[in-house]
C-alpha cells in the first residue's frame, strides 16, 4: 500500500524578507497617541494617513454654512511648502484617480471627505493609445529595497508635517493649523511553512 508523508517546505526565510514600513501621524499638541481628531462646537475634522496622501474628513456641526478655502490649504513638510492636489477617496477603490476641487460650502449637518496628495507624486500611464489614467506614487517607501532606502526611512523619523486649513464661519475667517509628527514602525514579512504531500513508493 502506498503511504503519504508530508514534507514541510519553507516559503520564505525570515532573515531574507524585506522590512515593511508602517507610518503613523500624531498631533504634536495631543497627549493621546495616534489622536488624529479635532472638534469644537462648530465642526469636527478627522485625519487618516494613506500611503498616497492625507485624508481629511470634515463635518459641519453648526447651524449655518461653513466655508473652507480649499485652494489656499497649505502643506509643509519639514518646513518646506509642498504643492498639493485634491482627489476623491473613491478613486483609490476604483483605481481611477480623479482630481477634484472640493466644494467650498459645507451645509449644516453635512460633511465632505478630501484626500490631499503631493502634486509631484501624480503621474500618468497610458495602457492603450486611447486611454490615459492618473496614478499617485506613495509618499514614503513601503518596504526596504536597499540600504539607501533604509537610511532614507531612518532620516524621516520625527518629521514634522504642518497643515493649514482656512475656514470661514459667520463671515469671520480664521486658519486652523495642525502639526503632525511622523512615526515609523518596521517589521519583516512573516515566513510560513506549507506541507506538500509526497507519495511513498
Amino acid at each position: 500500500m502506498r503511504g503519504t508523508i508530508y514534507i514541510a517546505c519553507v516559503l520564505g526565510l525570515f532573515s531574507c524578507t524585506p522590512q515593511l514600513y508602517n507610518y503613523k501621524l500624531s498631533k504634536s499638541d495631543s497627549t493621546k497617541p495616534n489622536n488624529l481628531h479635532y472638534k469644537n462646537d462648530t465642526l469636527s475634522i478627522a485625519f487618516n494617513f494613506l500611503f498616497e496622501g492625507l485624508m481629511i474628513e470634515v463635518k459641519n456641526k453648526y447651524h449655518d454654512d461653513i466655508i473652507i478655502d480649499w485652494k489656499n490649504i497649505t502643506l509643509l513638510v519639514s518646513d518646506t511648502l509642498r504643492k498639493i492636489e485634491h482627489v476623491t477617496i473613491t478613486s483609490f477603490s476604483n483605481e481611477e484617480i480623479e482630481i477634484i476641487q472640493p466644494p467650498s460650502v459645507i451645509s449644516p449637518k453635512s460633511g465632505f471627505t478630501d484626500v490631499v496628495v503631493l502634486a509631484d507624486n501624480i503621474y500618468y500611464e497610458r495602457p492603450s493609445e486611447d486611454l490615459q489614467v492618473i496614478k499617485i506614487r506613495s509618499i514614503y517607501p513601503k518596504e526596504e529595497v536597499s540600504k539607501s532606502t533604509k537610511n532614507y526611512v531612518e532620516s524621516l523619523k520625527g518629521q514634522r508635517i504642518t497643515l493649514n486649513i482656512p475656514i470661514g464661519v459667520n463671515a469671520v475667517s480664521r486658519q486652523l493649523t495642525f502639526n503632525f509628527i511622523l512615526k515609523i514602525q518596521s517589521h519583516r514579512r512573516k515566513w510560513a511553512l506549507t506541507a506538500l504531500p509526497y507519495l511513498l513508493p
